[in-house]
C-alpha cells in the first residue's frame, strides 16, 4: 500500500511539473502579447494625435477660405465678385481631405479602444494564470516534500509492523513537518470516513483534484 502511495506522489509530481511548465509558457506568451499591444497602442495614440492635429489645420484652412470668398450682402452700390474656380477647387479638395482625415481619426479611435479592451482582458487573464501558477507551484512543493517524508521515514523492519501502526507513524511525521493533518482532514470532510480510505490516500486520489484543504 505504501508503495502505491509513493508511486501516486511521483505521478502527481510529474503532472504538477508539467502544469507548472505549461502555465509558465502561457504566462510568458501573454506577457509578450501585452508588450506588443502596448507598443501598438503607443503608436496608434501618436498617429491619432497627428491626424487630430491635421484635422484641426484642415478645418481652419477651409473656414479661412470660405470666409475670404463669402459673398457680401448685395446693395445698390455693391456687387459681389465671383469666386474663382481655383478657390472652389481648393475648398473641395480641402473638404475631401478633411473628410478622409475624420474617417481616419474615427478608425484609429476604434482601434485604440479595441486595443485597450484587449489589454484589460489579457491583463485579467495574466493575473488569473499567475494565481494558478502559484497554486501549482505550491502543490508541486507539497508533493515533493510529502513524497520525501514517505520515503525517508521507513526502516528495514517497517514491513513487519501492522499497517495501522504504519499509517499512524507516517501521519505523525507528516503532521510534525506541517504537511498533512489526517485528523483535521477527516473532521473537515466526513465523506472520507464513509469511503473507508486512508485520509492521505484519499487526498492523493480525490482531494487534490477537488482542491480540498489538507491541513
Amino acid at each position: 500500500m505504501l508503495a502505491a502511495e509513493v508511486e501516486k506522489v511521483r505521478r502527481d509530481l510529474v503532472d504538477a511539473n508539467g502544469w507548472v511548465m505549461r502555465l509558465a509558457l502561457t504566462r510568458t506568451e501573454m506577457e509578450r502579447r501585452i508588450t506588443g499591444l502596448e507598443g501598438d497602442l503607443a503608436k496608434l495614440s501618436k498617429d491619432f494625435g497627428r491626424v487630430q492635429q491635421r484635422n484641426i489645420l484642415l478645418e481652419s484652412r477651409v473656414a479661412s477660405l470660405s470666409a475670404q470668398t463669402a459673398r457680401p450682402a448685395l446693395s445698390d452700390q455693391t456687387v459681389a465678385p465671383p469666386r474663382s474656380d481655383s478657390t472652389d477647387e481648393e475648398i473641395r479638395r480641402l473638404q475631401d481631405d478633411l473628410a478622409q482625415a475624420t474617417n481616419t481619426l474615427v478608425s484609429k479611435e476604434l482601434r485604440i479602444n479595441q486595443h485597450v479592451k484587449e489589454l484589460v482582458m489579457l491583463g485579467n487573464m495574466l493575473a488569473s494564470e499567475q494565481d494558478r501558477l502559484l497554486e501549482f507551484e505550491k502543490q508541486n512543493a507539497w508533493l515533493r516534500e510529502t513524497g520525501k517524508v514517505i520515503l525517508d521515514y521507513r526502516r528495514w523492519w517497517w514491513r513487519f509492523i501492522p499497517s495501522s501502526w504504519q499509517r499512524k507513524r507516517r501521519d505523525r511525521h507528516l503532521l510534525k513537518k506541517g504537511l498533512f493533518d489526517a485528523e483535521a482532514y477527516v473532521n473537515k470532510y466526513p465523506d472520507v470516513i464513509t469511503s473507508g480510505q486512508d485520509p492521505l490516500r484519499h487526498y492523493f486520489y480525490h482531494g487534490v483534484a477537488e482542491n480540498r484543504q489538507y491541513f
